[in-house]
């Protein structure tokens, strides 16, 4: 009985692990049509924003068209608009040595844009330009921090996407030996149940029936084939009894 608890619990453990490894690739092919459709978004955002002239870029513009990245521009764009609510932003020019050069004119149409996308530029440029500083200067002070603030990001964007795939490459490199681990283990639980399974003679249930049988007949006080009947035993028995009478008698006459 014990052998085909054994070969049961065998069966059960292949099934849980059948049912695990169906897990497994249910899950790896959604994961992969995910990232089939997060790949298609990239490069259909980065068509979009190719489109668009380098100088012709919002400063949030064309930092990628990850997750990260986009989070990253929305960060870039909210500095920007707290950058255009300040004063000092138009009049305060970049450092000396700084290697800063603008051009109004190859820039018109990102003034344009920015005009119409931060309202707060258009609001401090009535009130500078031109009794503060000219229009040329009140722009290339203002592209020249929005640059920074730009730069700032691009830099921290670029340390985690990198952070990200040193950990992915770390992660892949781990799984390696649980897998081949999960592999000897499905090879050992194999031979175990190989190994514990009921040999049969080939007669299947019925013989094992038929072997049960017998031992509930010998439990039971039924005569094996090879044991020899009562009536034998009770022959031997009277000759014993006659031969101890017969000496008895020749000891009296004795």
């Amino acid at each position: 009985m014990e052998s085909w608890s054994t070969f049961f619990s065998s069966v059960a453990q292949s099934a849980q692990q059948t049912v695990q490894s169906a897990t497994e690739r249910v899950k790896q092919k959604a994961k992969e049509h995910h990232e089939k459709f997060l790949a298609e978004r990239e490069a259909h955002v980065r068509s979009e924003e190719e489109k668009i002239p380098v100088l012709s870029r919002l400063p949030w513009e064309g930092l990628g068209a990850s997750d990260r990245a986009r989070e990253a521009a929305g960060e870039v764009k909210a500095a920007v608009i707290a950058l255009a609510d300040d004063r000092a932003t138009y009049t305060t020019a970049p450092p000396s040595g700084a290697g800063w050069a603008f051009d109004l004119r190859t820039r018109v149409e990102a003034v344009e844009r920015l005009l119409k996308a931060v309202p707060a530029v258009d609001k401090h440029r009535f009130k500078l330009v031109p009794r503060v500083v000219s229009e040329e200067l009140f722009f290339s002070n203002f592209f020249y921090k929005a640059e920074l603030v730009r730069d700032s990001a691009r830099v921290r964007l670029e340390a985690e996407e990198g952070e990200a795939v040193a950990a992915a490459a770390a992660a892949a490199a781990a799984a390696v030996p649980d897998a081949d681990c999960r592999g000897h283990e499905g090879n050992a639980s194999s031979r175990d149940a190989s190994d514990s399974a009921p040999e049969h003679d080939g007669g299947g249930p019925g013989a094992a029936d038929e072997d049960l049988f017998d031992l509930e007949q010998l439990s039971a006080g039924g005569n094996s084939p090879s044991a020899p009947a009562d009536g034998d035993d009770e022959v031997d028995d009277d000759e014993l009894e006659a031969a101890i009478a017969a000496e008895l008698a020749q000891s009296d006459e004795l």
